[in-house]
């Protein structure tokens, strides 16, 4: 909980209120983050009914860059074969 909730204030973005929605298994939230900088924010994504349906930068800025497109695919596609979340 307080993981999205700090990302949503690093982020400048509603993530923190999508707590309800992980808790109850609606939808996950899951970050992006630099290798090298593995401790600030970089991209917040949220994974609903076997697919991305969010992925942004800071304010809410549409993730452009498609290398981090990919990432977020190929995780997605990895929870796509764990049937307890693509339910």
């Amino acid at each position: 909980v307080s993981d999205i909730v700090q990302e949503g204030q690093a982020q400048h973005n509603c993530v923190g209120s999508y707590v309800d929605r992980v808790v109850k298994r609606y939808s996950l939230v899951f970050f992006i983050r630099k290798k090298d900088d593995p401790s600030k924010s970089l991209v917040t994504a949220e994974y609903r009914n076997g697919k991305i349906t969010q992925l942004y930068y800071k304010n809410n800025q549409r993730v452009n860059d498609r290398e981090i497109i990919e990432v977020a695919s190929e995780f997605c596609r990895k929870l796509n074969t764990n049937r307890e979340f693509a339910a």
